[in-house]
């Protein structure tokens, strides 16, 4: 939340708000798009150094000849899996991630979720959480730390797309 309200306006201890517990009870449904950006960068993860920006989501696709609609579901790939299986730990301050440009992307493309494995990027030229704060701008659904190590083990290629149930 933002100044004492959630997304749409409401205020924190509104009980008639609309709540993510809603969608709990059926589930969501929607394609997803697996995007690999490390695999874009030719690199085993995202550096701290080099936030994720609009560019990088926007080769990712063209590379996989993917079109992101509206509505689809965001699975970015960062290489969290990689990272840590090279002994890498996250610091308070400086982790990988994307940043103010990405989450730009990500609202101006309809994003409906977005499944990562790192999160915002925490960066001293960064915005703090630029994609956590469209939560509260457009209401986006987040999903955090996802293992797309699995994922890609199990053929889904960077750029793959097939449907994403969350039940």
């Amino acid at each position: 939340g933002l100044d004492g309200t959630w997304y749409g306006g409401y205020a924190y201890d509104d009980p008639t708000a609309p709540s993510i517990a809603e969608m709990a009870t059926t589930g969501l449904v929607t394609r997803g798009v697996h995007l690999d950006i490390p695999k874009v960068r030719g690199t085993d993860w995202v550096d701290a150094d080099q936030p994720v920006t609009g560019a990088d989501l926007d080769e990712a696709l063209a590379e996989a000849q993917v079109t992101f609609e509206p509505g689809d579901a965001l699975l970015l790939d960062m290489g969290r899996d990689r990272y840590e299986a090279a002994g890498n730990e996250w610091v308070a301050d400086r982790n990988p991630g994307i940043g103010d440009d990405g989450a730009r992307w990500i609202a101006a493309h309809g994003v409906s979720i977005v499944c990562w494995d790192f999160l915002d990027a925490f960066h001293p030229d960064q915005p703090l959480a630029p994609v956590h704060m469209l939560n509260w701008a457009i209401g986006l659904v987040l999903v955090d730390n996802c293992d797309f190590g699995r994922l890609r083990a199990a053929g889904g290629a960077p750029g793959s797309t097939g449907a994403l149930v969350i039940a």
